[in-house]
C-alpha cells in the first residue's frame, strides 16, 4: 500500500513488471495468465519452514512481542515528533482529506516509487479532477493516461470502482475501512490508509515499508509476505496505534520506510527508533526482513506481428482481464485475412545501415528480438514485420487525442489500423510502445512526418524508405505519457 500523502514501497521489482504485487489491494487473480502472451502462474508458499519448527518461532516470538509493546505509546510518539520535522509534506496528494484524491495517490503509489508517480498523479487529477469525471470515461482514456506505470488491474480496477462509487453510493466516496474494501482494487491496507488520512480513523496499515519497518524494530523472522507472519505483523501494526494524530502517524510510518529504514543502506542512524530497534540492537539489521524465497525465474517467449501500411500499423486490443488487460498491443496470430492479401517482408530500400545501428533497430522486414521483465518472468518477445497492401484511403486522421480514443473505442473492433501518432495516444504496454518508437526511427513507418507537413501515398501506392530516419518521429500534441520504463 502506499502513502496516502506520501511514499509508496517498491520491494518487488520497479514496474517493469504487470504481475500483482503482494498487497491484497491488488488481486493476483486480475492479472493472471490468459492463454497466448503468458502461461502458468506463480504463487509463493506460506511458510518454508517444518510444522515443528514454525510452532517454535511462534511461541519466541509472541512472548518477545508482549515484551516490546508497553514500548507501543514511545514508539508512536517518537514517529509522529519525527514525521513533523523530517518527514514528507510537499507532494501533490497531501495537504487534502479529500477522498478521491487520496485514493488515486493510494492506488498510483502501489508497487511504484513516488518520483514515477508525480507527473502521472497531476495528469490524470487534470482530466479526471472528480470521481463523476472517472466514471464517465472511457476504458481507453483511463489507460492512456496509465500507459507505463504498469500493473494495469490498477488502472481497471479504479474505473471499475468510481463508477460503483457513483451507482452505489450516490457519487458520495466512502471514508470507512470496511465500505471501502467493498470497492474493487482496494484492499485492507489500502483501505485503512484513505480512512486515515480523509478521516483520521484509528486504522492500521501494512505496506512493503511498514512490513520493513516493524519486521527490524521487533526482528520478526520470515518472510512478511507468508501468510501467518503477515498476520503477526498486522496484530504488532493495531497494537502500536496512537490514540491520536494517526494521519501523522500513518505518514511517519510510510515516510521512515522510504526514506531511513529503506531495504538497502538503512540510515539508522538518523532512525527515531534506533534506540529501541532490536535489529540494530544484534547487529543484524540486513538480515530482517526475510527475503522471499527464491525461485527458479522462468522464460517465456512470444511472437508478435507489426503489420505496417504507410504511416500506419495494425493493433488489437487485448482482453480485459490478464496482463496488459484491456491495453492496445500488436497481434499475436497472423490474421488469417493477411494470408489472402499481398504481404512479404519489408526491404531496406536506400536505408543507411549506419542509422540503424545507431538505432538499435534491425532493418524493417527483419525479425526484432526484445526480451522484457516482469516480477516473477522474463518474455522473449519476437516481432515479425510485414508491409501490407490495403485498398482505399488510409485511416481517417484524428488529431485530438480524447477524440482519436474514442474513436477507436467507438469502433467496436478488436483491431483496427491506426496512424503511428494514434498509436501512441493509446493506452501500449511499455515494451511495445518502444518498439513503434525504435522501428519509426529506423524508417519503419514512411510515410510519416511529425505534427506538421504529414503525407501520406495515394491509395495503394508505395513509398520508398527515407535515406535516413526522419527528423522528429514523437506522437502528436497532447499524446499520452511517455515514461522510459514500464
Amino acid at each position: 500500500m502506499p502513502n496516502g500523502h506520501g511514499w509508496k514501497p517498491t520491494d518487488a521489482s520497479e514496474e517493469t513488471s504487470l504481475s500483482t504485487g503482494t498487497d491484497s489491494s491488488v488481486p493476483a487473480s486480475d492479472d493472471s495468465p490468459r492463454p497466448g502472451l503468458l502461461r502458468g502462474t506463480d504463487r509463493e508458499p506460506d511458510s518454508a519452514l517444518p510444522a515443528g519448527q514454525d510452532q517454535e518461532r511462534d511461541i519466541q516470538l509472541e512472548h518477545k512481542q508482549d515484551a516490546q509493546l508497553d514500548q507501543g505509546h514511545g514508539f508512536a510518539s517518537a514517529l509522529i515528533t519525527w514525521q513533523a520535522v523530517h518527514g514528507r509534506h510537499d507532494l501533490p496528494w497531501q495537504g487534502t482529506h479529500d477522498p478521491y484524491r487520496i485514493w488515486i495517490s493510494e492506488i498510483m503509489l502501489q508497487q511504484t516509487q513516488v518520483s514515477a508517480v508525480i507527473s502521472y498523479f497531476t495528469r490524470f487529477m487534470e482530466r479526471f479532477p472528480t470521481v463523476a469525471a472517472l466514471a464517465e470515461a472511457h476504458t481507453d482514456e483511463v489507460l492512456a493516461l496509465w500507459s507505463g506505470l504498469g500493473y494495469y488491474a490498477r488502472a481497471r480496477n479504479l474505473h471499475r470502482a468510481a463508477r460503483a462509487v457513483i451507482s452505489v453510493h450516490q457519487g458520495r466516496f466512502p471514508v470507512t475501512r470496511d465500505v471501502l474494501e467493498t470497492l474493487p482494487g482496494i484492499g485492507r491496507s489500502t483501505a485503512a490508509a484513505i480512512a486515515a488520512f480523509a478521516s483520521g480513523a484509528r486504522e492500521a496499515i501494512l505496506d512493503g515499508n511498514v512490513k520493513r519497518v516493524l519486521s527490524r524494530h521487533f526482528a520478526i523472522p520470515g518472510f512478511p509476505g507468508a501468510k501467518t507472519v503477515e498476520m503477526r505483523l498486522w496484530r504488532l501494526a493495531e497494537s502500536l496505534l496512537p490514540d491520536h494524530a494517526l494521519p501523522a502517524y500513518t505518514q511517519a510510518l510510510m515516510d521512515l520506510g522510504a526514506t531511513v529504514c529503506t531495504r538497502a543502506r538503512p540510515r539508522c542512524a538518523a532512525c527515531p527508533l534506533a534506540a529501541s530497534c532490536l535489529a540494530l540492537r544484534s547487529d543484524r539489521v540486513n538480515a530482517f526482513p526475510e527475503p522471499r524465497p527464491r525461485r527458479a525465474r522462468p522464460l517465456r517467449q512470444q511472437t508478435l506481428w507489426l503489420l505496417v501500411d504507410r504511416a500506419s500499423c495494425l493493433l488489437e486490443r487485448r482482453p480485459p482481464a490478464g496482463i496488459w488487460g484491456g491495453l492496445w498491443s500488436l497481434p499475436e496470430q497472423l490474421p488469417s485475412w493477411v494470408q489472402g492479401m499481398q504481404s512479404h517482408g519489408m526491404q531496406a530500400q536506400g536505408m543507411q545501415a549506419q542509422g540503424r545501428q545507431a538505432q538499435g533497430m534491425p532493418a524493417p522486414g527483419e525479425s526484432l528480438q526484445v526480451r522484457h521483465e516482469f516480477t516473477h518472468f522474463s518474455l522473449d518477445i519476437t516481432v515479425e514485420t510485414r508491409w501490407i497492401d490495403r485498398d482505399g484511403a488510409p485511416p481517417h486522421r484524428v488529431t485530438d487525442e480524447t477524440a482519436a480514443v474514442r474513436a477507436v473505442a467507438d469502433a467496436g473492433s478488436e483491431q483496427r489500423w491506426l496512424h503511428y501518432d494514434e498509436a501512441l495516444q493509446l493506452g501500449l504496454p511499455a515494451p511495445i510502445r518502444r518498439i513503434l518508437e525504435g522501428q519509426c526511427a529506423a524508417g519503419l513507418f514512411s510515410g510519416h512526418v511529425a505534427h506538421s507537413g504529414r503525407t501520406e501515398a495515394a491509395p495503394g501506392a508505395r513509398l520508398d524508405l527515407p535515406a535516413q530516419a526522419p527528423a522528429a518521429c514523437g506522437p502528436a500534441e497532447g499524446a499520452g505519457p511517455r515514461p522510459a520504463e514500464s
